[in-house]
């Protein structure tokens, strides 16, 4: 609040809007009363506050997310560390990577103990690798990233590795550190949470590519590298939309909408997947990670299969007049879900046209669409 009120005799346009989880009623008027002229969503409209956690996907407690109201656009989901480090730096808008990766302050320790500065790393294709040695997926994923690194090392490829660590004690990062082919950042970097902010990670390990512009191109690392350990497919650039039968698994980590096109005429699913895509690319903007993943089923296949059953969304026969099927083999119009494992809601698209597909997203983010319920874990919903 001593932000806010700084903000303010400084004469700029700042403003707090409390999202609650207080339980009873008087405790929240209580607490809304001591913040002295904050906004406050209203206590018991859920939908809308689920709708503003999901669209700006606060995820921790406290959370503070930093938008402009123009535009909607946000400008710092790690706004309170911002504020708090920077009182007067309004409107305490993040830095990009390629700003942060080019801070002539910027020092790497590498594996031979030497150390660098921001320069090792022009031109290069870059990894950040959040990682901790108290974590096991993250040991047991090391040596992977090792092996792999030193292939693309003896190629001559420009790689490098940064190592960003969430060790509590110095002798633990050392230790974990000595394990690595790579460069890291000193424990006690201020960098280490800049770029934990600006990447937004949610959990360890994490491998974010970066192009050799040092911008987001895969935040799913690992997974590439886990699948192409030699690195043939190097530097793994995410697509904006992913198959459905290889990308089923990221429907856990947050909201996707998925085109289901495995029963479509060709034509039908090329028009349908050209919308899906200029959807895709409208909402990943800012980077590969966006609020949605894309996921299409251009195929039969047991995840397509899954998903239809989790969402009721049927096999029918249609036929259409551009093609001509066999009787087990007629055609279907795509349809395209947004689906919330988290909410447990599913919405359908009332359109395939790319306008009216965006504008269906935003709402949804937005908490404006009540969608249906379904059912997980045995029928719970």
């Amino acid at each position: 609040d001593v932000v806010r009120h700084r903000a303010h005799a400084a004469g700029h346009p700042f403003e707090i809007v409390y999202v609650g989880f207080d339980g009873e009623a008087e405790e929240y008027r209580d607490v809304v009363r001591s913040f002295g002229g904050w906004l406050a969503l209203p206590q018991f409209d859920a939908e809308r506050r689920t709708g503003v956690l999901s669209r700006y996907q606060a995820t921790e407690i406290p959370s503070l997310v930093l938008v402009d109201y123009d535009s909607g656009k946000v400008i710092n989901r790690g706004g309170l560390p911002a504020m708090l480090s920077e009182p007067e730096g309004f409107p305490w808008k993040a830095q990009n990577l390629e700003e942060v990766l080019a801070d002539p302050e910027l020092s790497l320790t590498l594996a031979n103990g030497s150390t660098v500065g921001s320069e090792h790393l022009k031109g290069k294709n870059v990894a950040l690798y959040f990682s901790a040695a108290w974590c096991a997926p993250c040991k047991a994923f090391t040596p992977i990233l090792a092996q792999t690194y030193l292939e693309l090392q003896s190629r001559g490829e420009p790689f490098e590795v940064i190592f960003i660590s969430h060790d509590h004690n110095a002798s633990a990062f050392q230790e974990y550190r000595a394990t690595m082919p790579w460069s890291s950042l000193p424990l006690d970097s201020r960098f280490r949470t800049k770029l934990q902010n600006i990447v937004e990670v949610q959990g360890l390990p994490t491998l974010v590519m970066l192009n050799d512009k040092h911008q987001i191109i895969n935040t799913e690392g690992r997974a590439a590298v886990q699948q192409d350990p030699l690195g043939e497919n190097f530097p793994w650039v995410a697509p904006l939309v992913d198959d459905l039968e290889k990308g089923v698994q990221s429907i856990f980590s947050k909201p996707s909408m998925v085109l289901f096109a495995e029963r479509s005429t060709a034509s039908a699913r090329k028009k349908a997947q050209a919308s899906f895509e200029e959807v895709a690319k409208a909402l990943k903007e800012d980077g590969p990670s966006g609020p949605l993943n894309f996921l299409v089923a251009a195929k039969t296949s047991e995840a397509a299969t899954a998903v239809r059953q989790l969402c009721n969304i049927p096999i029918q026969d249609n036929p259409t007049d551009d093609a001509v099927f066999t009787d087990a083999q007629k055609s279907q119009e795509p349809a395209c879900i947004l689906l919330d494992l988290a909410k447990r809601q599913m919405y359908k698209a009332p359109s395939l046209d790319a306008e009216e597909l965006k504008e269906f997203a935003d709402a949804v983010l937005a908490g404006d669409i009540e969608g249906t319920a379904i059912a997980l874990l045995g029928g719970a919903s």
